[in-house]
């Protein structure tokens, strides 16, 4: 059985004592982009734990998204026909630079080193520092750029981790508020945006016409009200006189 962490909690209640887990898992396991679930017969009672963006589509297509390795000569040149590439009569001094599926780095990089990919080069971080949120065009980025950098900053040396992830941070919380105002727009097209950006787009698009929706209804009962009132006093009136 596949849960997230937030599943398991909200069932904890209803789940009994002698339920089987996974208690031996490490917290760094936990913290990994996918797990597999466990086939064997003998374990398929326990609960197998995985990050919640195990079902998000959007986690799944940036981490099938290619990035470019070096591999060494320590790499079985079987492996590279199992990715699509065409195997090498022998790997090179230097290594072997090849594009792969970015998921699939972490089980790998014993023997391959990662190039950070160009939309999180140095360069282009501090474009994004400096850039105002108008300015940033996301249509020159990778479509999921905060999914994949996120991914890429596990998969990097500890320096490179640490200004990408400065980089993602920076570049949303410029971008949140005009993004906010932009949905007001509803003709406002999404080209310059991020997978993440237009979900956001699209949840404060949906709240604004929630809002709206609402405060007409308000409206029109409070006129209802009003001319209920006002026919209730002139009645009253009629009578008086």
């Amino acid at each position: 059985m596949v849960k997230t962490r937030r599943e398991t909690m909200r069932e904890s209640s209803q789940l009994p004592t002698e339920s089987v887990e996974t208690s031996s898992m490490s917290s760094a396991s936990n913290q990994q982009l996918y797990s597999a679930p466990i086939s064997d017969a003998s374990t398929s009672s326990k609960t197998l734990w995985v990050d919640e963006s195990y079902f998000d589509l959007g986690a799944i297509v940036a981490a099938n998204s290619n990035v470019k390795c070096t591999f060494d000569k320590r790499t079985p040149v079987e492996f590279f026909p199992l990715i699509g590439q065409k195997k090498p009569a022998c790997i090179p001094e230097k290594g072997l630079q090849v594009e792969v599926p970015a998921w699939i780095v972490h089980s790998v990089n014993n023997f391959c080193q990662i190039t950070i990919p160009t939309a999180y080069a140095s360069v282009r971080r501090d474009s994004i520092r400096a850039a105002s949120s108008q300015d940033a065009n996301f249509q020159s980025f990778p479509r999921h750029f905060y999914s994949l950098g996120m991914l890429v900053c596990r998969l990097a040396g500890r320096h490179d981790a640490e200004q990408i992830a400065v980089a993602l941070l920076a570049a949303f919380t410029q971008r949140i508020e005009w993004i906010l105002r932009q949905s007001l727009k509803l003709t406002l097209k999404t080209d310059k945006m991020d997978e993440w950006e237009r979900r956001v787009f699209r949840k404060s698009q949906a709240a604004e016409k929630e809002m709206s929706d609402w405060t007409r209804c308000v409206q029109k009962q409070a006129v209802k009200r009003k001319h209920h009132t006002s026919m209730i006093s002139s009645g009253l009136l009629s009578r008086l006189l």
